[in-house]
């Protein structure tokens, strides 16, 4: 498991500039999207975003846990939690604390007249008008670098657009866009066509199949 380990970094980045966005995603009418992750077909963790309004501010609590067990013993083990803020389709601000099977991340960056970031407590500016790796809103589509929100790296990433197809989740059949990453780790993600909201995504690493499957009905 540790080589799914090294490779968690780029589960978290993507972008593209093949199609036109809107500024911002449609936010679930429950105010929660929720997926399953699973690991060769079988249960291994969750990924869950809540949104909640905050006078004239989004507020997105993000939560991912994933876990891999021999008989008894816990021998993978990810947490991530993440909070950011957004004004319209900008982000304002993010905090995250990440336990990657032992190795611990903290990410906290404030938007200005440029991005002012503390990585483990390493300082750095970036362009006030970068996205984080969080896959909820597809503004981070139109992007050519991101910040990774796990351990507050700029990643310079890029996707083909791949068309239009059909998708099933858990609740629904639907029409979805489907892009595919051109990165050292191949990342395949889907957002409804309607909507923008974000249905799917898959990976294989080290020979294993991770796949996200959505349990929020979209509206």
């Amino acid at each position: 498991m540790k080589n799914i380990k090294k490779s968690l970094p780029l589960m978290l980045g993507v972008a593209s500039v093949f199609i036109t966005w809107p500024a911002q995603a449609v936010i679930p009418e429950q105010q929660i999207l929720e997926f399953e992750i699973l690991r060769d077909g079988q249960p291994f963790g969750s990924h869950k975003l809540s949104f909640s309004e905050q006078q004239n501010l989004t507020r997105v609590l993000i939560d991912i846990e994933m876990r891999y067990t021999l008989g008894p013993f816990t021998v993978f083990r990810y947490e991530h939690s993440n909070e950011e803020l957004w004004k319209g389709d900008r982000l304002v601000s993010l905090t995250s604390q990440t336990n990657d099977d032992g190795d611990q991340y903290a990410v906290n960056a404030t938007w200005g007249d440029v991005l002012k970031v503390d990585a483990n407590g390493e300082r750095f500016e970036a362009p006030s008008d970068i996205y984080t790796t969080s896959y909820w809103n597809p503004v981070m589509l139109r992007q050519d670098q991101l910040l990774n929100t796990q351990k507050g790296e700029i990643e310079d990433v890029e996707v083909r657009f791949v068309g239009q197809e059909e998708f099933v989740t858990e609740q629904d059949v639907l029409k979805a866009d489907h892009y595919k990453v051109n990165a050292s780790l191949p990342l395949d993600v889907w957002y409804d066509s309607a909507t923008k909201q974000w249905v799917g995504l898959k990976f294989t690493v080290r020979g294993s199949e991770i796949e996200y499957r959505r349990l929020t009905p979209i509206d």
